[in-house]
């Protein structure tokens, strides 16, 4: 069938009469020209990633827009796929990567949430009864649906990732979970898992494992790769390149600078943390230089629940006992601390945080509360949104995934 459209194509180009291929089922299937129904009327043709190429260049030689649509869409909802296979991608142009990463990014950007269990056993604002009397698994993705205001299952997380002690982010739309602490017949250890969820396909894969076993890392996406910084009892540092399938050491943190429990995130093009064992500290890499810099101290005396970054501006949060939340706003460009204080609403919870349009939103067991600074004052809004439905042990997780209306496998 490929050789009839290659040579339908090749002869007749696109013409009024017979019109371009009509696009079907999000774009994975085509019905059959018009002048090649009176072969077999209804016959369609499957577009895989084993053919894709092909037609990606006739789809290029002929100008059939549809076509080219379609190749664009199926490359795109298995990108990680085709970054490990060299004949496709290396067959892209630099603004077809470009268009494919932008598809990825389809749909509307949801604030969901992953259920990981506490490292530190039974928290003592979580009821016995709700451990005792859940019995519904635990390990779900939710997304929060902002007109109704409800929380909705996205997807089931498989048993073999490790929720306790992991790492979390997305990147290119896809979510990943790395490390943790896993059960093993000596009791428990810790992983060096790293899964993977497409939420355009709805399908989970396990990716090359992490060199180092890690729990309490932290997992930063940053121009295409992950870092795996930290964990218990490490100083280290390793990087994952998709496009290789494999994991790297780079720099080590500072001698002496065990990041664990610790916060990181992405900004500006480098990865700062702070928090945890490193108390009031703030590290700086800089991949082009691969190696650590320290930054200026804040003036934390506190837990860290969490740090984030909008624009060229860091906050971190401090959660105290009596909700009260003190927020350290770093300037990266100006390498300038400030200082604010808020009270977190209905909560004495620590939360975690993620960043939707610019916006910072903050997620505990009991509040789900938007933070923002007016007129240089910190404000928890919380009065709009739902509780999260998570029970037993396990708290929410924030990550902002861009999501589809349905979701359909295609075929690769």
């Amino acid at each position: 069938m490929l050789c009839l459209l290659t040579e339908y194509y090749s002869t007749k180009l696109h013409s009024l009469e017979n019109g371009p291929l009509e696009e079907v089922a999000r774009g994975c299937f085509f019905r059959i020209p018009k002048g090649f129904q009176n072969i077999r009327e209804g016959v369609r043709f499957q577009l895989t990633l084993g053919n894709c190429l092909e037609l990606l260049k006739l789809a290029r030689k002929n100008c059939v827009p549809e076509l080219l649509k379609a190749v664009y869409t199926l490359i795109s909802d298995n990108y990680l796929n085709v970054l490990k296979n060299s004949a496709i991608y290396g067959q892209l142009t630099g603004l077809e990567r470009e268009k494919i990463l932008q598809l990825r990014m389809r749909g509307k950007l949801s604030l969901c949430f992953i259920e990981i269990e506490s490292i530190f056993g039974l928290n003592k604002n979580i009821s016995r009864s709700d451990v005792m009397h859940s019995d519904e698994p635990k390990n779900h993705i939710y997304s929060l649906d902002m007109e109704s205001n409800q929380w909705k299952r996205v997807s089931n997380i498989p048993e073999e990732a490790c929720l306790k002690g992991c790492s979390i982010c997305s990147m290119h739309n896809y979510l990943f979970i790395a490390g943790g602490i896993q059960k093993s017949t000596n009791g428990s250890s810790c992983s060096n898992k790293l899964f993977c969820y497409n939420p355009l396909t709805d399908i989970w894969t396990q990716l090359t494992p992490m060199n180092q076993a890690r729990s309490q890392l932290k997992l930063v996406p940053l121009d295409g790769y992950l870092y795996a910084i930290g964990g218990e009892c490490l100083h280290t540092m390793e990087r994952y390149d998709p496009r290789s399938n494999k994991w790297i050491f780079v720099a080590s943190l500072p001698k002496g600078s065990f990041a664990v429990a610790h916060e990181a995130v992405a900004c500006g093009g480098e990865i700062y943390i702070s928090g945890g064992h490193l108390f009031y500290r703030l590290l700086k890499y800089i991949p082009v230089r691969d190696e650590w810099v320290e930054c200026p101290f804040n003036a934390s005396k506190g837990r860290s629940c969490d740090m984030v970054a909008v624009g060229h501006i860091l906050y971190r949060f401090d959660m105290h006992k009596d909700s009260t939340v003190h927020i350290f706003k770093y300037n990266t460009a100006a390498k300038v601390w400030s200082e604010y204080t808020a009270t977190f609403p209905k909560s004495k919870v620590p939360f975690r945080c993620a960043v939707l349009d610019s916006t910072i939103y903050c997620i505990n067991r009991e509040t789900t509360a938007r933070f923002s600074m007016e007129e240089e004052k910190a404000v928890f809004e919380s009065t709009m949104f739902s509780r999260v439905p998570t029970k037993g042990l396990s708290f929410p997780c924030p990550v902002v995934l861009c999501l589809q209306g349905s979701l359909s496998q295609t075929s690769v």
